[in-house]
Protein backbone atom coordinates (compact mmCIF):
# COMPACT_ATOMS: atom_id res chain seq x y z
CA UNK A 1 0.00 0.00 0.00
CA UNK A 2 1.22 3.47 -0.82
CA UNK A 3 0.40 6.16 1.69
CA UNK A 4 -2.10 5.86 4.46
CA UNK A 5 -1.51 5.33 8.14
CA UNK A 6 1.03 7.77 9.55
CA UNK A 7 3.08 8.13 6.35
CA UNK A 8 2.07 11.73 5.75
CA UNK A 9 0.77 10.94 2.25
CA UNK A 10 -2.76 10.06 1.18
CA UNK A 11 -2.99 8.57 -2.32
CA UNK A 12 -6.32 7.85 -3.96
CA UNK A 13 -7.44 7.02 -7.48
CA UNK A 14 -10.85 8.01 -8.80
CA UNK A 15 -11.28 6.94 -12.40
CA UNK A 16 -8.71 8.81 -14.48
CA UNK A 17 -7.65 11.11 -11.62
CA UNK A 18 -4.97 10.40 -9.02
CA UNK A 19 -5.17 12.53 -5.87
CA UNK A 20 -2.09 12.91 -3.70
CA UNK A 21 -2.44 14.82 -0.44
CA UNK A 22 0.40 15.82 1.86
CA UNK A 23 -1.05 14.98 5.28
CA UNK A 24 1.02 16.80 7.92
CA UNK A 25 -1.01 19.96 8.51
CA UNK A 26 0.34 20.43 12.06
CA UNK A 27 3.84 20.64 10.54
CA UNK A 28 2.61 22.81 7.62
CA UNK A 29 3.03 19.69 5.44
CA UNK A 30 6.81 19.72 5.90
CA UNK A 31 8.19 16.86 3.83
CA UNK A 32 10.34 14.34 5.65
CA UNK A 33 12.34 11.47 4.18
CA UNK A 34 9.49 9.00 4.61
CA UNK A 35 7.20 11.26 2.60
CA UNK A 36 9.85 11.52 -0.13
CA UNK A 37 10.03 7.72 -0.35
CA UNK A 38 6.22 7.49 -0.46
CA UNK A 39 6.00 10.16 -3.17
CA UNK A 40 8.54 8.25 -5.26
CA UNK A 41 6.32 5.16 -5.06
CA UNK A 42 3.24 7.24 -5.91
CA UNK A 43 5.02 8.77 -8.89
CA UNK A 44 6.06 5.33 -10.13
CA UNK A 45 2.52 4.03 -9.76
CA UNK A 46 1.02 6.97 -11.63
CA UNK A 47 3.56 6.63 -14.45
CA UNK A 48 2.76 2.93 -14.94
CA UNK A 49 -1.03 3.22 -14.66
CA UNK A 50 -2.33 3.80 -18.18
CA UNK A 51 -5.77 4.68 -16.82
CA UNK A 52 -4.53 7.78 -14.97
CA UNK A 53 -4.81 10.95 -17.08
CA UNK A 54 -4.14 13.58 -14.40
CA UNK A 55 -2.64 13.80 -10.94
CA UNK A 56 -3.60 16.41 -8.35
CA UNK A 57 -1.06 17.19 -5.64
CA UNK A 58 -2.37 19.15 -2.68
CA UNK A 59 -1.67 19.81 0.97
CA UNK A 60 -3.97 19.23 3.94
CA UNK A 61 -4.91 22.06 6.26
CA UNK A 62 -5.53 25.75 5.85
CA UNK A 63 -2.08 27.29 6.27
CA UNK A 64 0.02 26.16 3.31
CA UNK A 65 0.49 23.59 0.56
CA UNK A 66 3.92 22.70 2.00
CA UNK A 67 6.85 24.48 3.59
CA UNK A 68 9.20 22.13 1.74
CA UNK A 69 11.75 19.92 3.44
CA UNK A 70 11.13 19.31 7.15
CA UNK A 71 13.58 21.70 8.85
CA UNK A 72 13.60 19.75 12.13
CA UNK A 73 14.45 16.50 10.38
CA UNK A 74 17.10 18.24 8.26
CA UNK A 75 18.71 19.77 11.36
CA UNK A 76 18.86 16.32 12.98
CA UNK A 77 20.34 14.79 9.82
CA UNK A 78 22.93 17.58 9.68
CA UNK A 79 23.94 16.88 13.30
CA UNK A 80 24.30 13.19 12.39
CA UNK A 81 26.52 14.08 9.42
CA UNK A 82 24.04 12.96 6.76
CA UNK A 83 24.81 14.78 3.49
CA UNK A 84 22.11 16.91 1.83
CA UNK A 85 19.87 15.21 -0.70
CA UNK A 86 18.09 16.46 -3.78
CA UNK A 87 14.47 17.52 -3.42
CA UNK A 88 13.14 15.04 -5.93
CA UNK A 89 12.43 11.42 -6.59
CA UNK A 90 15.42 9.16 -5.95
CA UNK A 91 17.93 11.89 -6.68
CA UNK A 92 16.22 12.94 -9.90
CA UNK A 93 14.85 16.45 -10.40
CA UNK A 94 11.41 16.82 -8.79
Amino acid sequence: MIGGGDSGIRYEKDGEIARVTLERPDAVNAMNQRMHRELALVRDDIETDDDIRAAVLTGAGERAFTVGQDPRERARLDREGTPPTSFGSRGQPG
